[in-house]
């Protein structure tokens, strides 16, 4: 048997939908995106089963935090109180965050991504904002509400399966980019409101 394989460069701005960097911003080309494959092992899901045998499979994964350093760093923040309202909001559902806690409600400790990947699988889906875990969410097949705000379009790292908040700029066609703290990335969360992010929330469990 054979393997079709291809060697794909990653690390620091080596990303397949960039096409440059004009000085602290980061120029992004659209991206005809395709949810990935994660394949977990029984034990995997076994520890996923035993950790959330409190919720049963009527939880979502909430991820408030962000990566500080790099990928857009506070330009992606929503802010804590504001996710803090979504799970005081949505009372037909349990909340679960994952990794370490930001926020009060139920958690789950997990200390690897397949872990975490392994409690978004037994989960209805997943809110929070653009990153790792809604790339997830996607190769897992769950629905999710993401928080793009203004520093990335849902054109480049978006999933037509997922309900995207996105505020877009005439400007910036694809996404601000700028990696350091930006105001216009700023301005564009405080448009996201938690009304909109509880209604997407609601008709996703709906």
């Amino acid at each position: 048997m054979t393997l079709d394989c291809a060697a794909l460069r990653n690390g620091p701005s080596v990303r397949q939908y960039y096409s440059g960097m004009e000085g602290n911003r980061i120029i992004y080309r659209k991206w005809d995106i395709a949810p990935g494959e994660i394949v977990l092992t029984d034990e995997e899901r076994a520890w996923a089963a035993d950790e959330t045998a409190e919720f049963g499979t009527r939880f979502v994964v909430v991820e408030p935090k962000y990566k500080a350093a790099g990928g857009g760093g506070q330009n992606k923040d929503w802010g804590r109180r504001k996710w803090q309202e979504v799970v005081e909001s949505v009372y037909e559902i349990s909340f679960v965050e994952l990794g370490s806690r930001s926020l009060a409600g139920e958690f789950v400790y997990t200390s690897t991504f397949r872990h975490a990947c392994a409690i978004l699988e037994r989960s209805i889906g997943y809110v929070g904002h653009e990153g790792g875990l809604h790339h997830a969410a996607a190769a897992l097949g769950k629905p999710a509400v993401v928080v793009f705000g203004g520093y990335i379009s849902p054109a480049v790292t978006g999933y037509d399966g997922h309900r995207n908040l996105y505020v877009p700029d005439a400007r910036y066609p694809l996404g601000c980019g700028t990696v350091t703290p930006c105001e216009h990335c700023r301005e564009s969360m405080s448009k996201i409101t938690v009304e909109q992010v509880v209604n997407a929330v609601r008709e996703m469990i709906a």
